[in-house]
């Protein structure tokens, strides 16, 4: 297994090359990450082993040791919103949110998902997001990638010419002879 295409896969992003599309993902990722564990993931923690209506949810849908799904969901919201909103480990944490949120939003709630939309709902669908797209360029994630390009002072210098050569010009071919 190449691991460090995984880890690249993992930690990695699209390059939203419009500002104002990066700065709106940022911005949902900072709502839904703060939401997220200053919420829910907040008031879950509160009690020594999960809340007890999270307990008797994960019970009625026949999960084995509900008190252990319990207590990880709330650390799971919590520590998970708070990563994603630094856009640290953004695809491994919105994949298990979004497990976590597709087994709370279609197994639990009983409404209409499509007209009915529940914050739970609505957190799967920003889950869902974060998985594919990452947490953007202005992210940790983006940051700490040893082979993301950092932002330049100038586009047109060339800080470091050892780490950042200038290509050489393109050769010109000599003009046929004309007869």
């Amino acid at each position: 297994m190449n691991w460090t295409a995984t880890r690249q896969t993992m930690t990695s992003g699209i390059n939203l090359n419009d500002p104002f599309a990066d700065l709106a993902l940022t911005a949902v990722r900072l709502y839904a990450g703060l939401r997220l564990a200053l919420g829910p993931g907040w008031d879950k923690v509160q009690t020594p082993w999960g809340s007890p209506w999270v307990y008797a949810a994960v019970d009625q849908l026949g999960f084995p040791l509900p008190g252990l799904f319990a207590f990880g969901v709330g650390w799971m919201e919590l520590l998970g919103g708070f990563l994603l909103a630094l856009g640290l480990f953004t695809r491994p944490v919105a994949a298990l949110l979004t497990i976590q949120f597709a087994v709370a939003a279609f197994g639990l709630l009983t409404n209409n998902p499509l007209f009915e939309l529940t914050l739970t709902q609505s957190m799967f669908w920003m889950m869902l997001t974060f998985t594919a797209l990452g947490g953007g360029t202005l992210s940790l994630d983006h940051l700490l990638r040893p082979d993301t390009p950092k932002p330049q002072i100038h586009p047109h210098t060339n800080p470091n010419p050892k780490t950042h050569p200038t290509p050489s010009p393109t050769p010109t071919l000599p003009k046929p002879a004309t007869t």
